[in-house]
């Protein structure tokens, strides 16, 4: 669901963006690849606000981050893996390229695309032994 909603965000941002809003995206993904240990989860944060800010939609904003509050931790636990900081970064090239031009079936599918990916390096991540912390 929250795949559906990002992809319609991103399409309706690709019809609406300003230029401002786009070079706020840009510096996002630049700061993320320059700070990809430490901030690279606040800024991935940054990027998708920026994403809803510019796609105007506010009823698809707060679906949205009603989905989001579910899946917090497991996107904390995906973005402290640095292969998986690298490649949602590189998904959000893909999306902010489909919203400079404007291509809004592009965005949507790239924006669906880039949850689908996390989704799937979520379930690759292994699963904590929660059993073996020393609680002393």
């Amino acid at each position: 669901m929250r795949a559906l909603v990002t992809g319609f965000i991103c399409a309706q941002t690709a019809k609406k963006i300003s230029f401002e809003q786009l070079q706020q995206l840009q510096g996002l993904i630049d700061a993320m690849d320059t700070f990809l240990r430490g901030h690279h989860y606040q800024n991935n944060i940054k990027f998708h606000d920026a994403l809803l800010e510019a796609a105007d939609h506010q009823r698809a904003a707060s679906i949205y981050y009603q989905l989001v509050a579910q899946s917090n931790l497991a996107r904390k636990i995906v973005l402290s893996n640095h292969e998986h900081m690298i490649a949602s970064n590189s998904e959000h090239r893909d999306i902010l390229e489909a919203v400079v031009d404007g291509n809004t079936e592009s965005a949507r599918k790239s924006g669906q695309a880039h949850l689908k990916q996390g989704d799937k390096r979520f379930q690759q991540q292994p699963v904590p032994d929660f059993n073996s912390v020393d609680t002393a």
